[in-house]
């Protein structure tokens, strides 16, 4: 599955952009080949195959699909992180592609100019493109607003007549620290353990790219 790019020189568009086949990462549940029973009295979707590779229960039909197997809800809205296994094993969900891409709002664009009521409507298409973005962009700054609203909320302020101290209650637990000293929960945990980068023979370019 190389990508190619073909070329027409004769088109206003002489190269057709393409993506790569592995901007997505590989989840580890999906190497072994699963033969799994479905019923056919309701549809099987991408949602219902990441579940299944993830070894997580099946979504009951009023939260997944509709009549028909229409979606209730757009995968490329599914952002929630959901964890499944028992503790020391816990592994994510696997989500479709549509909710993994760090632009979904263009996959609705897609299927909007597919449309065969909005084909000719371009105006309508932007609209609804740009709500799209707007909602997106709320609801980022909305979850970085309640991140510093609960951080904030760990502090105590005391004023003095000319600083401010700042204080933060902090826990050393062993769920912090790990077995090792080397967890990363709790506070310190950069002091008294030598960073794997400075030893030799550490690998000290990027290897992966989180998306």
């Amino acid at each position: 599955m190389i990508p190619t790019t073909p070329y027409h020189p004769e088109s206003s568009h002489p190269v057709t952009p393409h993506e790569p086949i592995n901007d997505l990462p590989q989840h580890r549940m999906t190497d072994p080949q699963i033969f799994y029973p479905t019923s056919e009295s309701r549809a099987f979707n991408r949602t219902d195959a990441g579940r299944v590779f993830s070894a997580a229960s099946r979504l009951p039909d009023e939260e997944d699909t509709g009549q028909g197997g229409t979606p209730k809800h757009e995968p490329w809205r599914d952002t929630k992180v959901e964890i499944v296994g028992k503790k020391g094993n816990e592994t994510p969900v696997l989500k479709p592609a549509d909710s993994r891409i760090p632009h979904p709002h263009l996959i609705a664009f897609e299927k909007d100019k597919r449309d065969p009521k909005l084909r000719n409507e371009h105006q309508e298409r932007m609209l609804r493109y740009r709500e799209r973005l707007e909602e997106d962009a709320m609801a980022r700054e909305r979850i970085k607003a309640e991140k510093v609203a609960n951080e904030e909320a760990k502090k105590t302020r005391i004023d003095t007549p000319r600083w401010q101290f700042v204080v933060t209650e902090v826990k050393t637990t062993r769920s912090g620290t790990g077995e090792d000293g080397r967890g990363t929960s709790s506070p310190g945990f950069r002091y008294g353990v030598p960073s794997q980068d400075r030893k030799r023979a550490q690998v000290k370019i990027p290897t992966k790219v989180e998306v």
